[in-house]
């Protein structure tokens, strides 16, 4: 790693540190819990009829280390959930205008960040 990724990993994993809070991730084989920084992006959707709209996603960024069961790495996938654990918000992964529902975070590959809509109180 360069040592400009080393300083932008330095500096996403102190953000994180400073602004995480624990969460819970299901796959659908059970919940793993970690800590997330929760972010958003902002993105514009056409409908069937052509009408544009401003949309706006919950994002979990995630060190993917931390996502992994049984030491397999778990990759995002549209249908997942993540429940914030001090207010029981359930959020579920979702794709973006037919991109993936996750990308990196930065170029040297240190954090996911993780595209979400909320769906309800647990």
């Amino acid at each position: 790693m360069t040592g400009f990724a080393n300083a932008i990993k330095a500096g996403l994993t102190a953000a994180r540190a400073l602004k995480s809070e624990p969460v819970s991730y299901d796959d659908g084989n059970g919940p793993i819990a970690l800590t997330a920084a929760v972010g958003s992006t902002a993105f514009r959707q056409t409908d069937l009829n052509g009408i544009s709209t401003l949309q706006r996603t919950v994002d979990f960024l995630i060190d993917p280390l931390d996502l992994t069961r049984d030491g397999t790495p778990i990759i995002p996938d549209a249908g997942h959930t993540l429940t914030r654990t001090d207010t029981a918000e359930t959020h579920e992964v979702i794709p973006l205008n037919g991109e993936p529902s996750w990308r990196w975070s930065d170029a040297g590959q240190t954090q996911l960040r993780i595209h979400t809509q909320k769906t309800g109180d647990a």
